[in-house]
């Protein structure tokens, strides 16, 4: 008896409306897409306990920014297993591993945050939640083209507008989420108004009779703060940036829209076609540079255009990844200095938004 996950469940009936399909893809897209808005990310990951600025014990760019390239590169080995995976399984089932993963993903991640773990960022964020993008990114592809082989193109073109589509979304819910939860640290004062120590490379102050260290924020600075605040000294461990919590938040609200659209695919019934559309004759195809054959991937591996075309790409996606990875961050190392009145932390997060774009 076929389960509600099986091939033979989601198999659409007599007179189903294929243009249904597009908006559960979509959907997935716009959820896992939202990971070319990581770089938002970046600047409250490396102020994790200075909050307003970066302490002794904080992570550095470096680190963080390698969690968005493991991302990436499981999203890539992810897909490609999966090419096999969902011819056998079914779409719904890959889109609910996928739910699975990039929900779960973010929640590790935030405990990694919370405890102060890289290792947990890495393997929830970047290994598990890469998994759910590659799983995501292929399942509706694969459907919309079964769907629409008189327009394949425009079929992947709908699905991959929905993964550029996720971080002009993402790009400003994450910066309302972080803001949201952000709690500010304990302000001192002014610099000249608190007695300051350093050790060992850090600053300390006298906090009700026992050193504590602090960061200090000068003018030029305080552009670069998630939420603005006085330039002076703040008490390192006392606030919260809110980037755990946003990636619960996140984690759950995708977990949930992703699964409701694995849900409601349906594939077309074996020998359907599209309503007066009938395939193109071997002469025909020929004409229009359209191959009638089919190379399955073991056999499209020994072939030079196989990695002709890898290569390609791999130089394409390399320059755009290179930079969407630190596209907020860029701003203000750039322009903050020059400009603190104009290069804010909205600005950044725009030019992340027309990046997707």
């Amino acid at each position: 008896m076929p389960t509600f996950f099986s091939k033979e469940a989601i198999y659409a009936p007599a007179g189903y409306n294929r243009w249904k399909v597009p908006l559960a893809s979509v959907a997935i897209h716009l959820c896992i897409g939202s990971v070319y808005a990581w770089s938002i990310f970046n600047p409250p990951l490396v102020r994790v306990e200075g909050v307003v600025a970066s302490s002794s014990g904080d992570w550095n760019l470096q680190q963080v920014l390698w969690i968005f390239s493991v991302a990436i590169a499981f999203l890539g080995l992810s897909a490609a297993v999966a090419g096999k995976w969902l011819e056998k399984v079914g779409p719904r089932t890959v889109g609910a591993v996928a739910a699975v993963c990039w929900g779960g993903g973010l929640l590790v991640g935030a405990v990694g945050i919370w405890t102060h773990q890289l290792w947990l960022l890495y393997l929830g964020y970047g290994v598990i939640g890469g998994c759910g993008l590659g799983l995501g990114y292929v399942s509706p592809v694969s459907t919309l083209i079964k769907w629409f082989p008189d327009r394949r193109g425009m079929a992947a073109g709908l699905a991959i507008m929905g993964f550029g589509g996720g971080a002009m979304i993402g790009a400003p819910l994450k910066k309302y989420l972080i803001e949201f939860f952000y709690k500010a640290p304990d302000y001192l004062g002014t610099v000249d108004e608190v007695a300051l120590t350093t050790e060992g490379g850090k600053r300390f102050a006298d906090v009700a009779g026992r050193l504590q260290e602090v960061v200090i924020v000068g003018m030029n600075d305080v552009s670069q703060m998630i939420v603005s605040g006085p330039e002076g000294v703040y008490v390192v461990g006392t606030g919260r940036v809110g980037v755990a919590e946003a990636f619960v938040t996140l984690g759950v609200l995708y977990f949930v829209v992703m699964m409701i659209a694995a849900c409601s695919y349906r594939l077309p019934a074996p020998g359907w076609l599209p309503a007066g559309w009938t395939p193109p004759s071997e002469e025909e195809a020929a004409k229009g540079m359209i191959t009638t054959h089919n190379v399955e991937v073991d056999e499209a591996m020994k072939t030079p255009q196989f990695y002709l075309l890898w290569i390609v790409l791999c130089f394409n996606v390399t320059a755009g990844i290179g930079v969407l990875g630190v596209a907020k961050t860029m701003m203000p190392e750039l322009f903050g200095t020059t400009l603190p009145d104009t290069v804010d932390g909205g600005l950044a997060a725009a030019y992340v938004l027309m990046f997707s774009v």
